[in-house]
């Protein structure tokens, strides 16, 4: 809908086949007795904050929500470098309460590793388009919440907690309920069945035959 309407396409005179986005689900079926995260970093049952460290993920944002909070806060992701004054505004804000962690980029086993002993996964972002990051936290079984600027709905439906980006009580109150319910195991079947890169792949492979047709 999105590309029609800035394309002014007539909907009814143009082929279009969706392909929907995909996550590496072979991590949600993954077990062990030792968790790696708290193995290196001994923090568990917090809220996690993966992202790039930039304006447009909205971590500030997300700090100030959870300021006078009880929770545990972790960030991870890389320093975008052209925002080096966010990043420097950010590190400061961290450093300020010993609940508030900043662990760097991680790789993908323990980013896995992280969701499995996270109880919220948070993506409060101006806009996203999927928001793989909240596709993954789900798969871990962490509660998500996720911006409502962009095309998140279309994947998460009625199963998460939705924000207000420019919004601190919104941001705070989400990620607040969503701390205190129970795993909402619909999402995580929903992307199971919907979302693996191997169904990617058989969307595509009908999209070929469909044109070669």
């Amino acid at each position: 809908e999105a590309i029609i309407n800035d394309f002014k396409f007539d909907k009814n005179k143009i082929k279009y086949f969706i392909t929907p986005n995909g996550v590496e689900i072979n991590y949600a079926n993954v077990s062990s007795e030792k968790n790696k995260f708290v193995d290196k970093f001994g923090i568990e049952n917090f809220v996690f904050c993966p992202g790039r460290i930039e304006p447009r993920k909205n971590q500030i944002n997300i700090i100030k929500a959870l300021c006078n909070s009880d929770m545990k806060v972790v960030f991870a992701g890389a320093i975008n470098r052209k925002h080096k004054k966010y990043y420097k505004e950010f590190i400061k804000e961290v450093n300020r309460n010993d609940k508030f962690y900043y662990v760097g980029l991680l790789d993908r086993e323990m980013m896995f590793e992280a969701y499995k002993v996270a109880k919220v996964g948070v993506l409060a972002s101006w806009f996203e388009t999927t928001g793989l990051i909240g596709l993954e936290a789900a798969l871990g079984e962490c509660n998500v919440v996720i911006t409502e600027k962009g095309y998140t709905k279309e994947y998460y439906e009625d199963y998460v907690w939705y924000c207000n980006p420019s919004n601190i009580d919104s941001i705070k109150k989400a990620i607040i309920d969503a701390f205190n319910s129970e795993f909402r195991c619909e999402l995580k079947d929903n992307i199971i069945n919907k979302y693996s890169w191997s169904n990617a792949a058989i969307y595509t492979l009908k999209a070929y035959e469909k044109i070669i047709d």
